[in-house]
């Protein structure tokens, strides 16, 4: 069953905000009893992989390739440290700030604002 495109770009959409904003400000809009780094990052596949799935050939190359370098890089970042899942890895680890111009990047290949 194919989830609704608009829906499924706005929370995209949302995820790749939350991805691209300061780490502090990423981690402040999130519950303090989650995990909050991962929740940054699964918010993202989640939306990613159902609009790949479901839409995935409808969309314009750059931005099915933003996504695809978006998720390569937290795909890196999973495989390595895990100090880079803390809050403080968030904020000041040069990883999360590819990450952040990544997301960044992806907001501008589908014309959204930060």
């Amino acid at each position: 069953m194919a989830v609704d495109r608009q829906w499924m770009l706005d929370q995209l959409r949302n995820s790749l905000r939350l991805l691209a904003a300061p780490g502090s400000s990423a981690l402040a809009s999130l519950p303090e009893d989650r995990l909050r780094p991962e929740e940054l990052v699964q918010a993202f596949d989640d939306a990613r992989e159902v609009l790949l799935s479901d839409h995935g050939p409808g969309l314009p190359e750059k931005q099915r390739q933003c996504l695809l370098d978006l998720d390569d890089a937290i795909v890196a970042m999973s495989s390595s440290d895990p100090e880079r899942w803390t809050g403080a890895a968030v904020r000041r680890d040069p990883i999360w700030e590819d990450v952040r111009l990544r997301a960044h990047q992806t907001l501008e290949a589908f014309g959204w604002s930060a």
